[in-house]
């Protein structure tokens, strides 16, 4: 039954009649269509005298247009179920058909380079203001891409943000006239290169730092440990917590505020109320450093209170009663 139905659909799509018909439909054995659908007017030339029919015709759908880019072949019967398909009125057709036909959807190419480089765009406006030497270097470029005829847009997106460590992913739509048509991820390897402090000679544990305890060598700051210094004023006049060996990276945990002020030293306690200033002699009951909270004690009323350190004689209480 199947082979006889399609015989009768073959007779009936591409059976010459006896007589002259008013159209003749010549289907090319390749073609080129312009997508999403394959339309009879763009695989085949239509010809006669009745220009509304012919316009009818010419936009039959007759199936999905292969990819961008790609091609399908169309045989004879294939063609013949798909014309069956659309009711269409054939009458009267002179057919000229071969017995395969190749389609292809026109497409244009956005290039593998051109998604590399709106990806690496989109890095650098990420790490807009940063200081130091940055490189970008793709793990691979990727393929090209065939889209539909239209209007391209290319939009890249980091939406886990920049790495320096192993690769940053990059998604790059691709829009076709304000649609989505498709999103590549690359994948780039971001490398960024500042001068760093490092000990130029070994520092002792409590050692006060000045100029000549460092020196700023270049290096990739995705292999060091958090709170690396890139500014002389974050390390002169702290102290290391311990020995620091020469060519060592300084960073901000190996290093502390110095004690201004020891304990038991003696201090200067002053109290403040508007314009007024307190004086008294007082004492220091811990180690303090700057700006630290530390107790000392009144050594006149013998009273302990919290106060504030401010060089290494002086403390600051916010309120003070004298007593």
């Amino acid at each position: 039954m199947k082979k006889l139905w399609l015989a009768f659909l073959f007779v009936w799509c591409f059976a010459v009649p006896a007589f002259a018909g008013p159209l003749t439909i010549t289907v090319n054995d390749k073609a080129v269509v312009k997508g999403p659908y394959i339309t009879l007017g763009e695989i085949a030339t239509i010809t006669g005298e009745e220009p509304g029919r012919i316009e009818q015709l010419s936009r039959l759908q007759l199936g999905y247009a292969p990819a961008p880019g790609s091609s399908t072949v169309l045989t004879k019967e294939l063609l013949g179920t798909r014309l069956a398909a659309t009711g269409a009125d054939l009458s009267g057709v002179v057919w000229q058909i071969s017995q395969t036909i190749s389609v292809m959807t026109e497409s244009q190419v956005v290039s593998g380079q051109y998604l590399t480089d709106r990806a690496t765009e989109a890095v650098h406006s990420k790490l807009t203001g940063i200081v130091g030497e940055l490189t970008i270097v793709p793990a691979v470029i990727p393929a090209n891409v065939h889209v539909p005829l239209g209007t391209v847009q290319v939009v890249a997106e980091i939406p886990g943000g920049v790495r320096f460590t192993g690769f940053t992913t990059a998604y790059v739509s691709i829009f076709v006239d304000g649609q989505r048509y498709s999103s590549v991820p690359v994948r780039l390897a971001v490398k960024l290169y500042q001068q760093v402090a490092v000990a130029a000679r070994a520092i002792s544990g409590r050692e006060m730092l000045t100029a000549d305890s460092i020196r700023f060598e270049r290096a990739d700051i995705g292999r060091l440990a958090a709170g690396y210094i890139t500014d002389s004023d974050q390390v002169i006049g702290l102290q290391s917590r311990r020995l620091i060996m020469q060519g060592t990276v300084i960073t901000s945990q190996l290093l502390e505020k110095p004690v201004l002020i020891a304990r038991g030293s003696a201090v200067t306690i002053v109290a403040r109320m508007g314009d007024i200033e307190v004086t008294v002699n007082g004492q220091a009951l811990q180690d303090g450093i700057k700006d630290q909270l530390i107790r000392v004690q009144n050594v006149n009323s013998r009273r302990i209170i919290a106060a504030r350190v401010v060089d290494n004689t002086t403390v600051l209480v916010a309120t003070y009663n004298g007593k």
